[in-house]
């Protein structure tokens, strides 16, 4: 029996401290609620739990957002919405401007009108903003993912892609006019705004594939006034000559297999010139000058007569045949060459034409075109013709110049075009689309854009382009309804912008939805986040409870047993007795 060491009572005493500790620890998590109150109950739990808090909180967050996000958008849409119902109305006004039974007054009164939606709608697009952020008056000009051309501002681009096509039109119905030629329906037609002051050419047509595709590029630098604008008038200065000129190109590619395949030898480019300059008048050339089958601008000089000459060449051939021209296009167009053209046309003439006057030139000599070319060039007669022709004036044409077509000079004048008094119906010729070009303006044309941060992390955001509806930015600053012609554009113009605001509302009802998905999402992850991080955190308190009530009961018997254990030693005194 031993006293200094009262095992009983020490081993008694460390399982009463165990269950001591074990009730506190029980106590302090049923009081709690939490498993984890301190890093030393879990840390790993501790660590992986606080990762996840921050998780809920960011979705939670991001929910919050997403609903902030949604009521700017909601804002911006409203603001879009009163644009497009002025837009609405300002066409309404257009399309009643555009009608004949009005006068200048009524169109004035009406035009009135247009000028106070066009104040208002950038009155909207200026004040309409959400916790002082500006939603409509930002951005990008609407629809401006077209050409984009240094030095040249988007109204005058945007009017181009309105009257390009009508240009294109007109021409085509003068070359049917002309020439008798049925094009192919629905060529593809690409057009080629650009601009280029190094360039001497103001105009060129290229094909592709055969003639299956074709591309006419216009060169603004060389085809706009010196302020950047469409000249004046409903030909827009040179614009409508020059597209004729290079769809008679067009034609020449398409129709006629020769020209395509080479059967025209440089030498022979004064018939190619000659015929496109007499489509649409030879006059509307003044400045205008050949270049390897381009139409180009010589700033040096007004005029070095290729053109003259190579036109003055073509009437003159229109006027000494029989058929006229027309019997030349037939014969190409079924693949002849241009040689082979002179000699199946002149040989099936009949006797000797005496057009040119005392001139008499038996057609079947004219067996190639260096013939017909030798001839024209070296006969006083000609020169005769095209000095005192009525075709020819020379006080409405110009002083007839020298020019040199396939080596050879001969004299040249500009005049009319080609006539043939049929009419033909234009309709679904061309596909015409406008093709963009690298260079950029300088200004800064990346559009700003609002970030809505939706996600717990960083760079889970969505991006709002933000959007210019102002009349700038709907390219309606410059326009009126003061007259028909103008009302009809203007038609063009609200359809368009009307057509751009409407893609806007879509775009932002697309938004909205999207969000509300998000926010749909977000509170799912959060909800199952949570879930989770509850499962690592919070306490059973059933089974925590369990605990305790066992922790208490195995404390209160350590504590009996302790006292018995402490009794124990007594004994001893019993022997001293």
């Amino acid at each position: 029996m031993r006293i200094n060491h009262n095992m009983m009572a020490l081993n008694t005493y460390r399982q009463f401290s165990n269950a001591v500790f074990s009730q506190s620890k029980a106590m302090e998590k049923l009081s709690s609620g939490l498993r984890i109150n301190r890093a030393g109950d879990d840390a790993a739990g501790l660590a992986i739990s606080e990762k996840m808090r921050g998780q809920i909180r960011g979705l939670e967050q991001a929910a919050r957002n997403a609903q902030d996000s949604i009521s700017m958008i909601q804002t911006a849409e409203g603001a879009a919405s009163v644009v497009h119902e002025m837009l609405q109305r300002a066409r309404e006004l257009a399309v009643q401007s555009a009608n004949g039974t009005l006068t200048d007054s009524d169109r004035k009164a009406l035009n009135d009108e247009v000028a106070q939606l066009k104040e208002q709608i950038n009155n909207t697009a200026q004040n309409t903003e959400f916790n002082t952020i500006k939603l409509l008056n930002k951005g990008t000009p609407l629809g401006s993912n077209g050409p984009v051309i240094t030095g040249v501002s988007s109204e005058v681009i945007d009017d181009l892609m309105f009257r390009v096509p009508r240009w294109i039109d007109d021409a085509v119905t003068t070359i049917k006019n002309s020439l008798g030629i049925d094009f192919p329906a629905n060529k593809e037609l690409t057009v080629k705004l650009y601009s280029n002051a190094s360039e001497t050419r103001a105009a060129y047509m290229s094909t592709a594939d055969g003639g299956a595709t074709l591309e006419l590029g216009l060169n603004l630098d060389k085809l706009l006034d010196a302020n950047g604008q469409i000249p004046a008038g409903e030909s827009g200065g040179q614009f409508d000559t020059v597209i004729a000129h290079e769809i008679v190109h067009a034609v020449q590619y398409t129709e006629m297999p020769s020209i395509l395949n080479g059967g025209i030898s440089n030498d022979e480019n004064w018939f190619v010139e000659g015929l496109a300059t007499a489509i649409q008048g030879g006059n509307g050339f003044t400045g205008v000058q050949a270049d390897n089958g381009a139409l180009t601008v010589n700033t040096a000089a007004p005029f070095n007569g290729e053109y003259d000459a190579a036109y003055a060449a073509v009437k003159t051939l229109h006027e000494i045949t029989a058929g006229g021209i027309n019997a030349f296009i037939d014969r190409l167009e079924a693949g002849d060459t241009l040689d082979q053209a002179f000699a199946n046309t002149t040989q099936q003439a009949q006797g000797e034409l005496a057009v040119i006057a005392d001139a008499v030139h038996p057609l079947n000599n004219f067996t190639t075109s260096a013939d017909f070319i030798n001839w024209f060039n070296n006969s006083a007669d000609v020169d005769a013709y095209l000095t005192t022709s009525s075709d020819f004036d020379p006080a409405t044409s110009g002083a007839i110049l020298n020019g040199s077509i396939a080596g050879s000079s001969f004299a040249g004048s500009q005049e009319d075009t080609i006539d043939n008094n049929a009419t033909i119906d234009n309709a679904g010729v061309f596909n015409i689309k406008f093709d963009g070009v690298t260079e950029q303006t300088e200004k800064d044309t990346t559009a700003a854009k609002i970030a809505f941060h939706i996600g717990a992390n960083s760079d889970q955001t969505m991006k709002m382009t933000s959007v210019n509806l102002t009349a700038s930015g709907l390219r309606l600053t410059d326009w009126d309804i003061s007259n028909q012609i103008n009302s009809e554009m203007a038609i063009e113009k609200l359809d368009r912008a009307i057509q751009n605001v409407s893609s806007v509302r879509s775009f932002y009802g697309a938004l909205q939805n999207r969000l509300e998905h998000a926010i749909s999402n977000l509170q799912n992850s959060a909800e199952n986040l949570t879930a989770a991080e509850s499962r690592i955190r919070d306490v059973d308190m059933a089974k925590e409870m369990m605990n305790q009530t066992k922790s208490s009961i195995l404390s209160q018997a350590a504590q009996a047993m302790l006292a018995q254990a402490n009794q124990a030693p007594q004994g001893v005194l019993q022997l001293l007795r």
